[in-house]
């Protein structure tokens, strides 16, 4: 499958996870989730002990390039099967049927943003993860955050008058680093990455055989 240019073996996803993090069953598929944007969905079977996201993202991206960590994971009570025994990937729910582990921190009521440029980095974070709260400590990739969307963040950053990269984002994660770092940075002539260069990028890494990180992409 495809996603925003990168090609993704959700079969390799599979593999990682049940080696590294513990997970028997799980598939990994691409799904629309409420706004009508694709999303790398990762279904598991609910184990005997709490499964985080964050530790399922961790085993992920010890082995894996970030553009194929699923920027959702969804606990059943069992993955549907087929009558040969394997997944039924056409069986499983949609993402308005089911609560997500992401969707956890939604209300965990974290710290409120107190400066200007923590209020609107906040609402600009909120509005293009389409959640409804956020607070500005949280780590903003636990809410599913993914490098399309970052480039969106940083995009609406510059046009709000924040100056921020998208460096900034994947190096600090939380809005309230990233506010300090804007208020401090000084003003730097760079060019943005685009999509179409991030699309190069990759091809460029698997023609050399190699994973492309997040790094990559700046």
């Amino acid at each position: 499958m495809k996603l925003r240019g990168f090609r993704i073996e959700p079969e390799e996803i599979e593999a990682v996870l049940a080696r590294h993090a513990g997970l028997g069953a799980c598939a990994v598929v691409l799904r629309e989730d409420v706004t009508g944007e694709p999303r790398l969905v990762c279904y598991f079977a609910e184990a005997n002990r709490p499964v985080t996201t964050a530790a399922l993202r961790e085993a992920l991206g010890r082995h894996l390039p970030d553009y194929m960590i699923p920027s959702l994971f969804v606990p059943l009570a069992a993955l549907p099967l087929s009558p040969a025994g394997k997944v039924d990937r056409k069986r499983l729910p949609g993402l308005d049927a089911v609560p997500a582990v992401d969707a956890a921190p939604l209300s965990t009521g974290g710290r409120a943003p107190g400066t200007p440029t923590e209020r609107t980095l906040t609402a600009i974070v909120t509005e293009v993860l389409g959640i409804e709260a956020i607070g500005i400590d949280d780590d903003m990739f636990a809410f599913g955050l993914d490098s399309l969307q970052v480039f969106r963040i940083v995009a609406r950053a510059h046009q709000a008058g924040i100056r921020t990269t998208a460096k900034d984002l994947f190096l600090h994660r939380c809005v309230s680093a990233i506010a300090a770092e804007s208020d401090v940075a000084p003003v730097q002539v760079r060019s943005r990455p685009t999509l179409v260069g991030v699309a190069r990028a990759a091809r460029r890494a698997g023609a050399n055989g190699g994973h492309l990180r997040s790094e990559e992409l700046l």
